[in-house]
């Protein structure tokens, strides 16, 4: 794809390097910028003059130069993951799961995420989105829920009616979450191609 170049970190393990395998600016700027995400030991004696970095829970890359990043890896196989936010949240399991591959990689388990979603959206449109009253007040041509007497009778020469009345719509904010979603999944590049036709 390109030459980046990513150091691999796995949670909770520390990971050695010589002290020629990174430079001091680069270290320096990994401990002010990320101390959160990578515990950062310097060169020493204490360290046999190596490096000594270890990723701090968080799994995700962390560019540090244009052809060079850290790329933050869990303990566990990514797959596993969706085992344990059943455990956590009590959840009776991600069925719709069954038959995908196992992720070996961050931008794997994203793809797989986006193939998810939009199958189980796909899924949802074959029942029907979820829809709700939502209110509104305009003049209409014609009669429609309930029209206003009082602000008629004002202005009887008008031809349009003051209505209050409520629509039955699908165009609420859960269904234009899902919307929004797809449309930027759509448009990522992180997304195979198999991913972005389902999408």
């Amino acid at each position: 794809m390109d030459d980046r170049c990513d150091l691999e970190l796995v949670e909770h393990q520390p990971r050695r390097l010589l002290r020629e395998g990174l430079s001091p600016e680069l270290g320096k700027r990994l401990w002010q910028q990320y101390g959160k995400q990578v515990d950062v030991e310097f060169p020493s004696p204490k360290t046999s003059n190596e490096w000594v970095l270890k990723a701090q829970g968080w799994v995700g890359h962390i560019p540090l130069e244009r052809d060079f990043g850290i790329a933050l890896r869990p303990k566990v196989p990514l797959g596993r993951l969706f085992e344990m936010l059943e455990v956590a949240y009590r959840l009776k399991g991600f069925r719709f799961l069954e038959g995908m591959v196992d992720c070996a990689s961050v931008s794997a388990y994203y793809d797989r995420l986006a193939t998810v979603l939009a199958k189980r959206t796909l899924d949802r449109g074959r029942k029907g989105y979820f829809r709700q009253y939502v209110g509104h007040w305009e003049h209409l041509p014609y009669i429609c829920g309930r029209m206003d007497v009082a602000s008629f009778a004002k202005a009887p020469w008008r031809v349009r009616m003051p209505c209050d009345y409520e629509d039955h719509t699908g165009d609420i904010l859960d269904n234009q979450i899902l919307a929004w979603t797809l449309s930027r999944l759509s448009r990522s590049s992180a997304c195979s191609e198999d991913t972005l036709r389902v999408v």
